[in-house]
């Protein structure tokens, strides 16, 4: 009788367990070609006591030879597995930067401007609807264009980054079915390539700026950080807008619906002073929170602390929220797709 192979047989004895030892573990021997040399053990014997007590002690043997190997792969959790896709996402940024700027470059390929094309149409609304909505609403023409270019240069960014946060797994669908990568990295590319859009844009309010200089003062200097926070709230987001959308398709309507409706009722078109009395319904809006705390420094040389205190409370609430939805649903985000 030929010398068993240890390892083999644990595994046989451990499946066997589960799945009935005499057919389960001859047909595991008989597809690897091999002599079990406890076959007789398993089935001559005579005495049902003496039957259960070898599988018993082939068991016991089975789960001392497989030990080694199951704590060489420690399980992670599902928590751990999320955090590491994070981790991960961040450490390969050179590959999401470079595919956001390809998705910009390749939707303007061989047009004259190329991507500044998104700096004009910005500009071109701007310098048409100025004159007309300042008209409306009894405003200076220089103070409203200063108001007007700030204001839609930053909603084009939240617009863009809930919009698009809905279709960043979708989009992605190809790569997530034929390589392994992690998750994340179409979230941050998503948010890099807006990122990248709206310093485009920004171009438009500085030309505003230089023709009608606003009061700008040290607050500016808030700006970056106040854009940081924009951007790390469009992580979280866009992580569960992206989950969701996976799972039910009919998410990405509603929120472009949705983002429609937001236009009109955020201050964007309309400055927040011409709201006496009713200033709840702007504070009930956290996407006015999100637009104040960058235009503020930019253009009043001021900062609203309660809506800086607001973004940063959502912050914090909303990474335990995207956490908690992205370890419970990783798993399952490419079978959606």
């Amino acid at each position: 009788m030929p010398a068993p192979n240890p390892r083999v047989e644990a595994m046989v004895v451990v499946i066997g367990v589960k799945g009935g030892y005499k057919p389960l573990s001859s047909h595991i021997f008989n597809i690897l070609n091999i002599t079990n040399p406890w076959k007789e053990q398993w089935y001559s014997s005579q005495s049902g006591v003496s039957v259960k007590w070898q599988r018993d002690e082939l068991e016991e043997s089975g789960r001392r030879m497989l030990a080694p190997m199951t704590e060489s792969f420690p399980k992670k959790s599902s928590y751990e597995l999320a955090v590491t896709d994070f981790s991960d996402g961040l450490r390969v940024y050179p590959m999401w930067m470079f595919l956001a700027w390809q998705e910009i470059v390749a939707r303007y390929r061989r047009s004259v401007l190329g991507p500044f094309w998104i700096t004009l149409n910005m500009a071109i609304m701007i310098f048409t609807m100025g004159p007309i909505y300042s008209s409306l609403f009894g405003q200076d023409l220089k103070t409203y264009y200063v108001f007007l270019s700030t204001s839609v240069v930053i909603w084009g960014l939240i617009s863009a980054l809930v919009n698009e946060s809905c279709a960043a797994f979708i989009g992605a669908e190809g790569f997530v079915k034929q390589m392994k990568l992690p998750f994340s990295l179409f979230i941050f590319k998503m948010v890099w390539k807006n990122i990248i859009i709206f310093f485009h844009n920004f171009l438009v309010v500085l030309i505003i700026f230089f023709f009608f200089p606003p009061d700008i003062g040290i607050h500016v200097l808030l700006v970056p950080f106040t854009l940081l926070l924009v951007c790390l709230n469009a992580i979280w987001f866009g992580t569960i807008l992206a989950v969701v959308s996976a799972r039910f398709r009919d998410i990405p309507q509603i929120v472009n619906s949705f983002m429609g409706v937001a236009f009109f009722i955020t201050p964007v078109m309309w400055q927040p002073s011409l709201l006496v009395g009713r200033e709840w319904v702007m504070n009930a809006n956290p996407l006015f929170h999100f637009m104040e705390i960058v235009r503020g420094p930019l253009i009043y040389n001021t900062m609203n602390y309660n809506s800086l205190q607001i973004v940063c409370i959502s912050t914090l609430v909303g990474y335990a929220l995207m956490f908690y939805v992205f370890q419970r649903h990783r798993a399952r985000i490419a079978y959606w797709l």
